[in-house]
């Protein structure tokens, strides 16, 4: 692996460290979704750190160069990622939809409420 392919791991993974310790000191992640990034920084910071981990891996795995691993592990994972958002996603939508639902039929019960007492 490359230094120059190093070094920005290296700071894309100390970048993002901070970034998500910002969001957390914030009280703007989930718990879920800082672990999710705090492990994919100290991810990307191992192997920017120790090259000789995805050289071993890609050679187990038969890549050409320890970088095109390293490329295919953050794809995989960022994947894993947008799958998880697109579940929580489908929940959170499922979940709008019935309480628009339910409010609709509440305020419809009020409405008749309000007609049968005028009357």
């Amino acid at each position: 692996m490359s230094l120059v392919l190093r070094i920005i791991l290296i700071a894309v993974s100390l970048l993002t460290l901070l970034f998500v310790l910002i969001k957390i000191r914030k009280a703007q992640f989930s718990i879920s979704d800082t672990l999710f990034w705090l492990f994919f920084c100290v991810f990307l910071l191992v192997l920017g750190v120790f090259p000789q981990i995805p050289a071993f891996f890609a050679k187990l795995i038969g890549f050409q160069a320890p970088s095109n691993l390293v490329f295919v592990a953050i794809i995989f994972l960022l994947l894993i990622k947008m799958f998880l958002m697109s579940v929580k996603l489908a929940r959170l939508e499922d979940k709008l939809s019935r309480l628009v639902s339910r409010q609709a039929l509440d305020e419809g019960k009020a409405r008749e409420a309000e007609k049968a007492a005028a009357e």
